[in-house]
């Protein structure tokens, strides 16, 4: 049974039972304006689902926010500040590890947050 199957029968459980699901979509990785993201918020525009952007700061060009503007069901979330991975080799990848100072993670995230809200 695929993913999309086991997903199709628990929405149709809740619908049989007289419940409603609210759903949102996150696209990952973001930092410009392209043709797969104008697919997604159009796509996104026409069913009213609301999107969540998970943008890198590090990466952010001023295109994305361009697209995003005209566009009132998107949030911008930050995801990270580089998306670089600071774990140690062996271990899982993980921007913000633990084997990392936590005063170096906290900057790079409030710089990103600077960048996000310009």
């Amino acid at each position: 049974m695929s993913a999309w199957t086991r997903l199709d029968d628990e929405l149709d459980a809740w619908h049989a039972s007289g419940r409603r699901a609210t759903l949102w979509c996150r696209d990952d990785d973001g930092y410009r304006d392209g043709a797969p993201l104008r697919r997604l918020l159009e796509i996104a525009r026409a069913e009213n689902v609301p999107i969540a952007l998970a943008i890198i700061p590090a990466a952010l060009e001023p295109s994305l926010a361009d697209a995003v503007a005209e566009f009132a069901l998107a949030t911008i979330v930050q995801h990270g500040y580089a998306h670089r991975n600071h774990a140690p080799s062996g271990t899982r990848n993980c921007e913000l590890s633990a084997h990392r100072p936590v005063a170096e993670s906290v900057a790079e995230l409030a710089k990103g947050r600077v960048r996000l809200v310009r």
